[in-house]
Formats: structure tokens, C-alpha cells, sequence
């Protein structure tokens, strides 16, 4: 059988991509998918990047992701983490949703104290809460990162990446979306709590209360990035 290297190398050249152009369409770093394709696996950055790459790339490239997926883990020896497929994916998948959803409650009682602090306490909003349909401060985050998101509730949904709409569309419960970024991701949801969000694998509190409308920006501080032409992915 053909190492996990040489299927995506077979298929990216069977399109008739050149990485550099595989790199712009999946929004991987060149770096990475040259060690995909080598089967370095020691050179990429680790669990959960590395399953999310590939998820991305076979999706690409019209390739079963399961079976790939299942080649690193056996390759690289590895337990499967937060990105993959299957029966123990679907079940780690649950357990990881559920506790998104407990921290989601604690992280809502957070804001909702700092709230009435704010109101009662006399304290200053220095503008860091995400409380809103607008946050004016981008959130930092990795070159690469591998972002999740799963509709808990039918809403509407625009995800921009790198100044091109990845998605603009009323998404069903359910659904979810995958995308990799080289500059930024602004992200806006009709309903706050309608929607969970990880970044490699570690989920993030909510972004407004619940019901409300919210954006919210992620932005990776390298001057002159290039733009990069996203392609959906869905699970």
C-alpha cells in the first residue's frame, strides 16, 4: 500500500495542482504540505494540526479522508485526537461537544459577573469582552490554525477567510465547517449560542449572549501574508 505521502503526492499531481497552488486552495502553510507529501511527519507542528491538515487536503483533493486518517495515525503512532472520522471519532466528537458546552456555561457565568460588576461595581469595560454583534479587537492565533465549527441550531452563517467568503449561508443543525487561515478569519453568526467554535481541538467560550448576533475576528500578525482562495469543507 502507498504510504500516506505518496497517495496525496499521486492526487495533487493527477489534478494537475502544484503545491505552492494546493497551499492557496487549502490554506496549509507549503511547508506542511511538502511534509505530508515526504511523509515527515516529524516536521509538522503536532496533534490536532496534523489530522486537521489532512482532513483538509484529501478533501481537496477529492480523496476518502477516513482511510487517510487512518494511515497517519498508523504511520505517525498516534491515538486519534479531535479531527477524524468513525465510530471512536464520533464518540470522542460527543464527549468533546458536551464539555464545550459545560465550559460554554461556566465561561457565560464569567462574562455575566463581570457584567454586573461593570454595572454595580463601578468597574471600567476596557473593551475586551466579546458581549455584542461587534468585537473591535481581533483575537491573535497561529499561522496554520485549524478552526472548527458545528451548528447546534439552524442559523445563518458567514465565514470570511483571508478577504474571500468561505461560507454565506443559513446552515442546518448539525453541519459544520473546517477551514485553515494565512492572514484572518472574521466570522459572523446570527445567533451566538447556535453555534460551537474550536481552534485545534480546544473550544472557545461563547461569543455573545445567548440569542444575540455576534462577529468576531482572528488575525495572524504577518505582514504581507499572502490571500489565499478558500475552499468549504464539511463533515
Amino acid at each position: 500500500m502507498a504510504s500516506l505521502g505518496e497517495q496525496l503526492r499521486t492526487a495533487r499531481e493527477a489534478a494537475a495542482l502544484t503545491i505552492e497552488e494546493a497551499a492557496v486552495v487549502t490554506h496549509i502553510p507549503r511547508e506542511h504540505l511538502a511534509a505530508l507529501e515526504s511523509d515527515n511527519l516529524a516536521a509538522l507542528p503536532g496533534p490536532p494540526f496534523n489530522a486537521g491538515f489532512i482532513r483538509i487536503y484529501a478533501e481537496a483533493l477529492q480523496l476518502p479522508v477516513q482511510p487517510l486518517l487512518e494511515l497517519y495515525y498508523a504511520q505517525a503512532g498516534e491515538v486519534p485526537s479531535v479531527v477524524g472520522a468513525g465510530p471512536l471519532f464520533a464518540a470522542r466528537r460527543g464527549r468533546q461537544r458536551l464539555l464545550a458546552s459545560l465550559l460554554l456555561v461556566v465561561a457565560l457565568g464569567a462574562v455575566l459577573a463581570v457584567l454586573l460588576l461593570t454595572n454595580f461595581g463601578g468597574l471600567v469595560d476596557n473593551g475586551g469582552a466579546t458581549n455584542g454583534r461587534d468585537v473591535a479587537t481581533p483575537s491573535p492565533v497561529d499561522r496554520g490554525a485549524v478552526f472548527e465549527l458545528v451548528v447546534v441550531s439552524e442559523t445563518q452563517v458567514r465565514i470570511e477567510v483571508d478577504g474571500r467568503a468561505l461560507v454565506d449561508e443559513i446552515l442546518a443543525a448539525g453541519e459544520s465547517r473546517q477551514w485553515s487561515m494565512e492572514r484572518e478569519t472574521v466570522l459572523d453568526v446570527g445567533a451566538a449560542d447556535a453555534v460551537t467554535i474550536t481552534i485545534n481541538g480546544l473550544p472557545l467560550p461563547q461569543l455573545a449572549d445567548p440569542g444575540e448576533p455576534a462577529r468576531h475576528t482572528w488575525r495572524v500578525d504577518i505582514p504581507g501574508a499572502p490571500t489565499a482562495a478558500p475552499r468549504p469543507t464539511s463533515s
